[in-house]
């Protein structure tokens, strides 16, 4: 790790990178070669101080490149820097299905309760990939919750079948289990027979 006056010193040669206008075919001066950018945003995503994070908001806000938002993320996986929450629950809605995958797969790494409603609301995505990694980061969240006190219904309603699911359990026995209980359904007395129940129905439909 290199010390706090040479991480800085790093930062700003590679916030300097981003502010350069992108080389194109005819340009000479005061441009940067692309792929000095694709480095640049590999390199911040590797540190975790405020600026390196507030250079990355910044670029994606101006650019929305999917280099950027894999950087974020894998600060916030990291780190599980909170603020950057809203960064990929607001891209769960993204048109693109590659930024759905990856701001669901980052929101698996951190864990956080607030996540739940957009998760779920993924598990009816048209792409199968996307639904998987939503429901995996959902019993991943749930994992997190086991023995805690749950805030919220949504919070609530996972923890109450979230014990109960195993890690290869499907988007569809997730997110019938998951609504179940949002809706009050079952109670945790028939809570694990239930998911038993959808799993077995779901391997029959296979």
């Amino acid at each position: 790790m290199p010390s706090p006056a040479i991480e800085r010193k790093i930062i700003d040669k590679l916030e300097k990178v981003l502010g350069q206008k992108e080389w194109e075919p005819g340009e000479a001066h005061g441009t940067v070669d692309p792929y000095s950018r694709q480095e640049a945003l590999r390199n911040l995503g590797t540190m975790d101080s405020p600026k390196a994070v507030a250079i990355l908001l910044k670029d994606l806000k101006e650019n929305e490149n999917t280099l950027t938002l894999e950087a974020l993320g894998q600060i916030a996986g990291r780190t599980g820097n909170l603020k950057l929450l809203p960064v990929f629950t607001e891209r769960l809605s993204s048109e693109s299905r590659s930024t759905r995958f990856m701001a669901a797969d980052t929101l698996a790494k951190i864990k956080h309760p607030s996540a739940i409603p957009h998760l779920a609301a993924l598990l009816n995505d048209r792409f199968e990939d996307v639904r998987i990694v939503a429901g995996k980061a959902l019993v991943k969240i749930g994992e997190e919750l086991e023995g805690k006190k749950a805030e919220g219904k949504a919070a609530e309603a996972l923890q109450l079948v979230g014990k109960h699911f195993r890690p290869n359990d499907g988007p569809r026995v997730i997110r019938k289990a998951y609504h179940a209980a949002y809706k009050r359904k079952i109670v945790p007395e028939n809570a694990r027979l239930y998911v038993k129940q959808l799993r077995a129905m779901e391997g029959r439909l296979k």
